[in-house]
């Protein structure tokens, strides 16, 4: 194998020109969307058969998906924003093909799963009566006891480890919607959405102060893991250790006295704690010695 791309974003789905000399992909690059707003989206591009003379043939405004080109090679048939559209490669030009589907079959809109399997991530609400967790790439809530569960995220991302705030309002996720790990928040009473962090290095294994006024959170947006902090107020965040080795899973004591997070500065992934206000690296005190894997630390409620 050869390999003839080495971008920062994802390349997918490649195929042949109709004469052979030419090579067809979706690449994930910054584009302008419908809102306005920089996002990483997938448009067509081509190169040679030697990797050489990589050129954008679209500059769309949403991601494009499942492209093929057409037996005398001078149309490529997609998908975009759920529908067909036929792009002519002479001039770059897509329409959309307009397809009107009559059905007779009616139903109330509403399905009922009974799921045994893919639920992880769980985490308590504040009172105890109802629990979050995601499933197949989308956050749900549910009674404490059983019941009917709430789908309250969705779309093409994945989002993953869903935190109730310690006040009960808001949902602490990351999510790869914007073309890498980001953390946002989830208004419970208004279902509104607020994008915490934004860089284009990966943020996630986030948890809450225990007055719900900011986040600790892993970040390798410095070029390692390290732990970070964010208060809501302001969205800018700050660094809190600089280890040349991996730590990250940090939380905060109930008391808002400390810092617990694992760090392998030892050696081994270890747990280590410090005050949430002292200095990094020398209040940091290494609690584990067990000379395996861990991490992934929770304080009971007393914080002892």
């Amino acid at each position: 194998p050869r390999k003839l791309t080495d971008s920062l974003g994802n390349e997918l789905s490649p195929f042949f020109s109709a004469d052979g000399k030419t090579i067809y992909f979706l690449r994930e690059t910054e584009s302008i969307a419908k809102d306005g707003q920089k996002k990483f989206m997938y448009n067509l591009w081509r190169m040679d058969l030697d990797g050489q003379n990589q050129n954008q043939v679209t500059t769309l405004d949403q991601d494009i998906f499942f492209p093929m080109l057409s037996k005398d090679g001078q149309k490529i048939i997609l998908e975009k924003d759920f529908q067909i559209w036929q792009l002519q490669l002479q001039d770059g030009k897509a329409i959309v093909i307009p397809l009107e589907i009559i059905s007779d079959i009616r139903d109330n809109g509403e399905t009922t799963r009974i799921i045994s399997q893919g639920n992880e991530m769980a985490h308590w609400s504040p009172d105890m009566k109802e629990i979050v967790f995601a499933l197949d790439g989308d956050l749900w809530i549910m009674p404490a006891g059983g019941g009917k569960a709430r789908q309250i995220t969705q779309g093409s991302g994945k989002d993953q480890w869903p935190r109730f705030s310690p006040d009960g309002k808001w949902i602490a996720y990351y999510s790869d919607k914007s073309g890498n790990d980001d953390i946002y928040l989830l208004n419970l009473a208004t279902e509104e959405e607020r994008q915490l962090t934004d860089d284009k290095s990966s943020d996630f294994f986030h948890s809450w102060a225990p007055d719900s006024k900011s986040i600790v959170f892993t970040s390798e947006r410095s070029g390692n893991r390290d732990i970070w902090i964010v208060e809501l107020s302001s969205g800018i965040p700050q660094q809190i250790t600089n280890a040349p080795g991996p730590e990250d899973d940090a939380v905060i004591s109930p008391d808002g006295k400390w810092l617990a997070f694992d760090s392998d500065k030892s050696g081994n992934q270890e747990i280590w704690v410090m005050p949430i206000k002292g200095k990094y690296p020398e209040d940091a005190v290494q609690l584990t010695k067990k000379g395996n894997l861990t991490q992934v630390a929770s304080w009971s409620p007393d914080s002892q």
